[in-house]
């Protein structure tokens, strides 16, 4: 059985790891110490095996059923975006450029579920949701800020490049249908299959724009270089150079709204194990899968350079009629134009599949009493040949109806929050708001990295009694027996 559990472990791990070469770098991760609650149904959406210790059918409230928002970056927003003398909000790029990093990065998610739906069936419990996830991932060096902030016309004909820049964007709807059972007394597994629509993608890829500039100012080299993908709900509009022009807005809400033209699949499985009286370990493995985009679906390629010079007047001082006579208007429009290319990617129509960036998440959980809990837990997301990683240690109190708990999270290895939350569960309703750092709930922009969550749901045919155990675990722990 053990021979057998390592070779499963082991092909789900060679799983992630393959789908994470071929995602980028968008995911969203939420604080570890959701893992704490099996019978929140926020978590049950974390880990495919978590079962509720009684039969309520659970049914959310539509657009709280945990709620999220998260960014995580190696630089604070108010780095950016002070106030001035009148009080008023300015971007400092010069404060900016002095306080971040050569190299700097900020991945920001956002999740709604809209509904949750979860019930009983013979052994095990089936778990059906829908929400819509949104992630962004931004990098850059400090080069780009300097060239941003001198603009067109560097001091002492100074030449500047923003070095390698890179952004994805992912916005995806998800429908979820789990199922979830005990396997004997000490073992529960889970698994879900997840229907994908895409709304969005948007990719840039090591690019870069610069500008040279001669010691005697006679001319400006422009040029612009990278590569990417994108796939919108609204078209673009392109020159007779398939160059961007601009994005068709026309009812663009409503293109968002039913955009369902992108189908894509996806896994998650989990598993949890008591290991003895006092403790328990559960894995869980998610986003299994990807997207094919297909509506408005384009490759872009930019690899331009211009040289301007000046506006060469002498043809438009001829006689009007003769062969090298340029009107002046015309002159000026074409200039223009050979400026604008530079930044005008060209598009190349074509289909692709996007993964999604896979998510694995351990916890351990030590039962001190029926009222007090420790655990651990590591989130970790593949993507490419890296990976991201938050440690999450927690304490949990429980005290009638309420539950209450602190973390204190390492997000890799640069960046240190203390967070908590409470979780109140009565007959009819269960709530929970939570953060892994309670510094940003009051100025979010002042921090570096952060998670919130919070959601709300009915129970329906709740015991009055939870089931209990019959005396080889504790009721503390997911695996329970009625008393009849």
């Amino acid at each position: 059985m053990r021979i057998r559990g390592n070779k499963n472990l082991l092909f789900l791990l060679t799983l992630v790891i393959l789908n994470g070469l071929w995602s980028n770098l968008v995911f969203s991760q939420t604080t570890g110490s959701l893992y704490m609650f099996q019978d929140n149904f926020h978590s049950q959406m974390l880990n495919a095996s978590y079962i509720r210790n009684d039969n309520a059918m659970v049914i959310s409230v539509p657009g709280f059923a945990g709620a999220g928002v998260g960014i995580d970056g190696n630089f604070k927003i108010s780095d950016l975006v002070l106030k001035d003398l009148s009080g008023d909000m300015v971007v400092d790029l010069e404060n900016f450029y002095n306080s971040v990093d050569s190299e700097s990065s900020i991945k920001n998610w956002f999740s709604v579920p809209l509904i949750f739906v979860g019930f009983p069936v013979n052994e095990g419990r089936i778990n059906i949701y829908l929400k819509t996830q949104m992630h962004t991932t931004f990098g850059f060096n400090s080069g780009a800020l300097k060239f941003f902030d001198s603009g067109n016309f560097p001091l002492n004909y100074k030449s500047y490049n923003t070095g390698n820049m890179y952004f994805t964007g992912l916005d995806y709807r998800e429908l979820a249908v789990g199922y979830a059972k005990s396997i004997n007394e000490k073992i529960n597994f889970g698994i879900r299959g997840k229907l994908l629509f895409g709304t969005i993608y948007a990719e840039a890829e090591n690019w870069n724009y610069g500008i040279n500039t001669t010691e005697g100012g006679d001319e400006v080299e422009l040029y612009s270089k990278g590569s990417g993908r994108v796939s919108l709900p609204v078209p673009l509009e392109l020159d007779v150079e398939n160059r961007i022009l601009r994005l068709v807005g026309d009812n663009a809400l409503g293109e968002y709204l039913g955009a369902f033209q992108n189908p894509g699949f996806a896994l998650d499985f989990g598993s949890t194990v008591v290991l003895n009286d006092k403790s328990w370990l559960s894995v869980a493995v998610n986003d299994l899968g990807g997207i094919w985009f297909r509506k408005n679906a384009s490759k872009i390629e930019q690899d331009a350079t211009y040289t301007f010079r000046g506006f060469d007047i002498s043809n438009s001082i001829e006689t009007i009629g003769s062969e090298q006579y340029i009107d002046p208007l015309d002159l000026m429009i074409n200039t223009k134009d050979s400026i604008r290319n530079v930044y005008r990617p060209v598009v190349d129509t074509a289909g692709f599949v996007q993964s999604l960036t896979p998510k694995m998440a351990w916890h351990y959980q030590y039962n001190i009493s029926n009222d007090l809990s420790v655990g651990i837990t590591n989130q970790t997301a593949f993507y490419r040949n890296s990976i991201t990683n938050i440690i999450t240690v927690s304490t949990l109190q429980k005290s009638g109806n309420f539950s209450f708990f602190e973390n204190i999270n390492l997000y890799g290895f640069n960046t240190i929050t203390v967070g908590g939350g409470i979780q109140f569960e009565g007959k009819y309703l269960q709530l929970f708001a939570l953060t892994d750092n309670l510094f940003a709930v009051n100025h979010p922009a002042k921090n570096k990295s952060f998670s919130m969550v919070v959601g709300i749901c009915a129970l329906l045919n709740k015991p009055m009694k939870n089931k209990i155990s019959d005396g080889k675990f504790s009721p503390h722990l997911p695996f329970h027996k009625i008393i009849k």
